[in-house]
């Protein structure tokens, strides 16, 4: 919680303020923006988050041929600022206080601060990386980081899934005739070094 001033009632800008700009928080945006709702959208990079790094999206609904994410994400963006959402990208928000005024939201971001009546989190999360040679060039094109969202692509073909996968996970990436061969590399100690694990073939 963070000290907050004196707040003019007409300062309140927004009735909903949205942090991040992937399909979440578009898609909150589109409802309240159509819905006559002064919405402000804040996004610390640029709109799309994970789904815009995907190079084929092939079971979101509509598309029957796939959609590439960064297009799907366009789409929906263009939506919401349609109805009237105003975006601001790259856009760190630093807090959020909800001791202004009764119902008065402050949101604290690195250009400003804005006021709303009511705050939608959406900031979806970071996978964790390696940091390795390739993985950016790759991402979305062969380095992935959901075996549901994307398992479907590497039917038949050699994976290799690095850190301590869930059985879930595990059952899902060698379930009959769904992978050529599967090897799992678990990080051996905290410095990162990554040892094998197992392998198995489908």
């Amino acid at each position: 919680m963070v000290d907050s001033p004196e707040v003019d009632p007409a300062a309140v800008q927004y009735d909903v303020i949205i942090i991040g700009a992937g399909p979440a928080g578009l898609s909150a945006a589109v409802y309240t923006s159509r819905g006559g709702l002064r919405t402000l959208i804040l996004e610390r990079r640029m709109a799309g988050g994970q789904v815009a790094m995907t190079e084929m999206i092939e079971n979101y609904p509509g598309f029957p041929e796939g959609v590439n994410g960064f297009e799907l994400m366009e789409l929906m963006k263009q939506q919401a600022l349609k109805f009237g959402a105003e975006l601001r990208e790259i856009q760190e928000v630093e807090s959020v206080a909800v001791d202004t005024l009764p119902g008065v939201k402050r949101v604290i971001a690195s250009d400003g601060t804005y006021y709303g009546r009511a705050v939608i989190v959406a900031t979806g999360v970071d996978p964790q990386s390696l940091n390795c040679a390739g993985e950016d060039t790759f991402m979305g094109r062969g380095v992935s980081f959901c075996a549901t969202c994307d398992g479907a692509f590497f039917r038949d073909k050699t994976v290799a899934v690095i850190g301590g996968a869930t059985r879930p996970w595990r059952r899902r990436s060698t379930s009959p005739g769904s992978r050529k061969k599967c090897t799992w590399c678990i990080a051996a100690t905290s410095c990162g070094r990554i040892g094998l694990s197992r392998s198995a073939r489908a």
